[in-house]
């Protein structure tokens, strides 16, 4: 990596696509060397109206570190399209519009006055990173930026040593330091066999350490081993509740709190809003590690989808009331009376 000119910026881009979250897209070099861009994501919240100045904000400890950002919905023209429908805005799997963050970072000052020029060239190299992350989001690697020298006007002593231009030069990888003119390298004596002390003795004839008192320094070296690794594993953070929030503020809190959010899939929900987190996953107050993945899913626009109409019952089977069979009691009564008249009959 070449070295960094006294005043210089290193361009950055935030942003998401179809199905990927939010993320560094672009950042730079300094941050990428120490696997730190937590303070650069917090930084980066809310979108900048475009006839706004650009946003300037100082974080890091002791404010180490000048951010200045503004943000872009892109259009299928800032992936290289050509022809009719270059002004169309580029959507996620939801239909919710992209926005990106793109700007400089300086360090070991704060930026007064921003020159234009400063942030069109840090827009450039942006939207190039966006274009190679839009082509396959899967296979897309977060991209590292180099210093460029910056127009703006910056209060504060560079960072590095003095001279230096800002940055601590080092050799180049796989190569020694190179040596102060007219000193010669250190000689190095040839081991002999009789260089060896005495058994149970040191170089100076000095009686060696019992085996016992070297297990035991052993062991105290085991033990603050693991002691140094437990202080150094990745922390936990308690995932904040974004349930209700709109999506931006959402966003900003899990970032708050070195977390990585992803949006998940639209529904519906109880007492939904649009443009509202309705649900999340691990659920508020679980404890995980740094950069865990939280899934929020959104209330989606308009109304909620009318419920399905109950399918009509089956018609009863007509009740068919059995024809009463014909009783023959009475006509057998009227014969038998009929005989008997005429039998009385003169």
């Amino acid at each position: 990596m070449s070295a960094a000119p006294a005043r210089s910026g290193w361009p950055f881009l935030v942003g998401r696509g179809r199905d990927a979250g939010y993320r560094m897209l672009l950042t730079p070099a300094p941050l990428a060397d120490r696997n730190d861009s937590d303070g650069l994501l917090a930084a980066v919240t809310g979108e900048v109206p475009a006839d706004a100045p650009p946003v300037v904000a100082v974080v890091g400890p002791g404010g180490a570190l000048c951010v200045v950002y503004r943000t872009l919905r892109p259009s299928t023209a800032d992936t290289g399209a050509t022809g009719p429908g270059r002004s169309t805005p580029l959507l996620d799997r939801a239909g919710r519009p992209l926005v990106l963050a793109y700007g400089f970072v300086c360090r070991g000052g704060r930026v007064t006055r921003v020159d234009e020029a400063d942030l069109r060239y840090a827009r450039e190299v942006a939207l190039d990173a966006f274009r190679r992350f839009h082509a396959d989001e899967a296979a897309y690697r977060t991209a590292v930026s180099e210093p460029y020298p910056l127009r703006s006007e910056v209060v504060g002593r560079p960072a590095g040593r003095a001279g230096d231009g800002g940055q601590a030069r080092s050799a180049p990888p796989g190569q020694p330091r190179s040596m102060s003119p007219g000193r010669e390298a250190p000689s190095v004596a040839a081991w002999r066999p009789d260089a060896l002390p005495p058994s149970g003795r040191d170089r100076n004839g000095r009686p060696r350490p019992p085996t016992l008192l070297l297990g035991l320094c052993a062991l105290l070296l085991v033990l603050g081993g693991t002691g140094l690794w437990l202080a150094t594993r990745p922390p936990e953070v308690p995932v904040p509740g974004v349930v209700g929030l709109p999506e931006a503020d959402a966003v900003r809190d899990l970032h708050t709190a070195r977390l990585r959010a992803v949006p998940g899939s639209e529904r519906w929900g109880g007492g939904c809003r649009p443009g509202r987190v309705v649900e999340q996953s691990p659920a508020a107050g679980t404890r995980v590690r740094e950069q865990t993945e939280v899934v929020y899913a959104l209330c989606p626009q308009g109304r909620p989808p009318a419920p399905p109409s109950p399918a009509p019952a089956p018609p009863s089977p007509a009740l068919v009331s059995p024809s009463p069979a014909r009783s023959t009691a009475a006509p057998e009564r009227r014969s038998r009376a009929t005989s008997e008249i005429e039998a009385v009959r003169p």
